[in-house]
């Protein structure tokens, strides 16, 4: 596979475009627009480049019609947009209020973000996610050392990143990487993931006795997987 870093695309006078090329072993081409709204085309490695411009320009409208739809429906869950936001599972209003200090706490229904006056929004967009990532580092662990000691398994390192496509990842050192993103996600889904990812210090796979591991443990983990789904198309920070 090659991948061809991002450029820019101006269809027909309208707004510019960042797509990338991913030449890859295949016989036909595949468009799909991301959801940073970046452009992925997928290309046989045979074809040329007089084609790939062609290719994109028969799909243009669609194209612009996917941004568009994406753009919409990222305003729609965004919390700076709706002033609410998923928090284990629950929409939390927002609350902004002004201070020397900054801080993020819950109380009851309400998400309080304390910042300073003036502050941009990339700087009230940073400071939730930390928010998210400190509860990530509380709960995680926490929830990991259970079902490892479950288990009889050992794990290594735990840490938290903000990641586009898995909710978490786990590597044959024993070393664990979960989405902050999950902090919003129901406790019962968390603690499906973080069992996904545990169970693979045991069997480094998902054969048949990987899955019967899951269910032994949680006879209701396609319950969560579906739920987990629902909820990831709902979440923006």
């Amino acid at each position: 596979m090659i991948i061809i870093p991002i450029k820019e695309k101006q269809l027909e006078g309208k707004e510019v475009i960042n797509y990338r090329i991913i030449r890859q072993n295949r016989k036909t081409a595949s468009i799909r627009v991301e959801e940073d709204l970046t452009v992925s085309v997928r290309i046989p490695y045979f074809m040329k480049e007089k084609e790939l411009h062609t290719f994109i320009e028969q799909h243009e409208a669609w194209i612009l019609r996917t941004i568009e739809q994406k753009k919409d429906k990222k305003l729609q869950r965004d919390w700076l947009t709706t002033g609410k936001i998923l928090y284990l599972g629950d929409y939390k209003k927002v609350k902004i209020q002004y201070s020397s200090r900054e801080k993020i706490e819950i109380q009851d229904e309400w998400l309080i973000l304390t910042t300073k006056e003036g502050q941009s929004e990339e700087r009230l967009r940073l400071q939730m996610k930390e928010f998210f990532r400190e509860k990530a580092k509380e709960l995680l662990p926490e929830f990991t050392k259970y079902y490892a000691q479950l288990l009889g398994v050992n794990v290594n390192r735990i840490t938290i990143r903000e990641q586009k496509t898995r909710w978490g990842s786990c590597s044959s050192r024993g070393n664990i990487a979960y989405n902050l993103h999950l902090i919003g996600a129901p406790e019962a889904c968390i603690h499906y993931v973080v069992l996904h990812e545990v169970m693979h210090l045991r069997f480094f796979n998902h054969s048949l006795s990987f899955w019967k591991g899951i269910e032994e443990i949680m006879p209701d983990y396609k319950q969560r997987m579906n739920d987990l789904k629902l909820f990831g198309q709902n979440f923006s920070i």
